[in-house]
């Protein structure tokens, strides 16, 4: 529950719980008070809504739908930063939806919603990174420098009559 400006108190979360406990007669039930902004009331609500036993196929689609809807820009931002190119940071973005899609069963709460969020996003961005790094390329005049200067170091190779017997489309420039 958090405090309203007006007085009284809004459920943030829980108010299935509520619900039934007034249904069951109980006058008085147990409760937290917490001074939550608007983002962390979102945040709970969308955590408590998509965590639901008997969530309906589309409530879980409306929920992921909001969650995207609040936090795709941010993360957008935040993932560019990382990875720099425009393609490669929409790419890491579909993916943070998916692991977060695959793996909503694990949050547990014991950080802010974003946090988990953000924390995918920089895992997936530095697999991204780490994997550009994997397959970066030579260049071909470095490639043929280093071959030339190896072919020139060798004692088995005629470096000079190598080069007469390469045919001309052959030979590296």
């Amino acid at each position: 529950m958090r405090p309203l400006l007006s007085g009284g108190y809004q459920i943030v979360a829980g108010e299935r719980r509520w619900r039934a406990s007034r249904m069951a007669g109980l006058t008085t039930v147990p409760a937290v008070i917490r001074d939550l902004t608007d983002s962390e009331v979102m945040q709970l609500a969308l955590i408590e809504n998509l965590q639901r036993e008997d969530l309906k196929p589309l409530e879980e689609a409306n929920g992921y739908k909001m969650l995207m809807d609040n936090f795709q820009v941010p993360i957008y931002n935040y993932i560019r930063r990382l990875v720099v190119l425009h393609e490669d940071a929409e790419d890491v973005l579909q993916e943070v939806f998916i692991q977060i899609y695959r793996h909503w069963d694990q949050f547990r709460n014991e950080s802010s919603l974003s946090t988990w969020i953000y924390r995918i996003a920089t895992n997936e961005s530095l697999r991204l990174l780490n994997s550009r790094k994997k397959r970066e390329t030579v260049s071909t005049e470095d490639m043929q420098e280093s071959l030339i200067s190896q072919l020139r170091a060798s004692d088995y190779v005629d470096y000079e009559l190598s080069l007469i017997h390469i045919s001309e489309p052959t030979r590296l420039r």
